[in-house]
């Protein structure tokens, strides 16, 4: 109940206004200085010293605001179960672990997680990258990797891009099922791109995983193009890079 409550309220501060991921990142780690929980209530962000919450403070958050803010969170995660949808916060047991090394500024506080869900905590990953246009050779050299990858047992991590991506996704999810894909938006939307929607299908079918750091109706941003690259291999064990283009580099 505890890890609900922390996910609630991790949701609650990213959605007040003008609050991202790195000031939440920074008043949790502010809560745990003073109180060695993550236990949020409102007086603990009325006497935060994080500028961008005080002055929202100053402007007129108060105690109503924040606990309407938490109801709409809880319809978030609620309405998530009923789309198949689990959040995951970065204190549950199902968090990854190779992401729960980083800094807490430098990782994901909340998870979305359609299909197999133990595919981020059991087993090992490896990050399968490269450029969205890859060559005939690249394309030979994919499929004996992700072969081999998956014949070791490894989970497929990657980000359901075109090109190398997909074409690792595919493979994983014909061996043995065992692949995540990272998305960059929320997981109730249709998938990006559109000609990768069949293919994260095939994944959720084979026993794969659809994941993100974004709450259901968030729609895609380029800038979250960038985390989601960032966390393919945050969350792996290795990373194999295909091939790449001079501008991927």
């Amino acid at each position: 109940r505890d890890n609900y409550e922390l996910s609630v309220r991790i949701i609650a501060l990213k959605g007040l206004k003008g609050i991202g991921p790195k000031v939440v990142s920074d008043f949790l780690g502010e809560v745990f200085d003073k109180t060695g929980s993550y236990e949020i209530d409102f007086k603990l962000i009325k006497r935060t010293k994080i500028k961008r919450l005080s002055k929202l403070v100053e402007n007129g958050l108060d105690e109503d605001v924040w606990n309407f803010e938490c109801q709409k969170a809880r319809k978030i995660i609620e309405e998530s179960v009923t789309k198949g949808i689990k959040t995951i916060n970065f204190t549950d047991d199902e968090y990854p672990k190779e992401l729960n090394v980083l800094d807490t500024r430098e990782k994901p506080l909340i998870l979305f997680v359609k299909g197999n869900e133990k595919l981020l905590y059991e087993g090992k990953r490896v990050a399968i990258i490269g450029t969205r246009e890859p060559t005939t050779f690249a394309g030979k050299m994919r499929q004996r990797i992700t072969e081999k990858i998956s014949e070791a047992e490894f989970i497929v991590v990657s980000g359901l891009a075109k090109g190398c991506d997909c074409l690792a996704h595919e493979m994983a999810s014909i061996k043995n099922g065992r692949t995540i894909a990272i998305l960059a938006h929320g997981l109730d939307l249709p998938v990006y791109p559109k000609e990768n929607r069949e293919l994260a299908n095939d994944i959720l079918r084979n026993g794969g995983a659809l994941v993100s750091e974004y709450p259901i109706k968030t729609s895609l941003r380029p800038n979250y193009l960038v985390e989601r690259d960032k966390w393919q291999s945050g969350m792996s064990s290795g990373v194999i890079m295909i091939e790449s283009s001079e501008r991927d580099l």
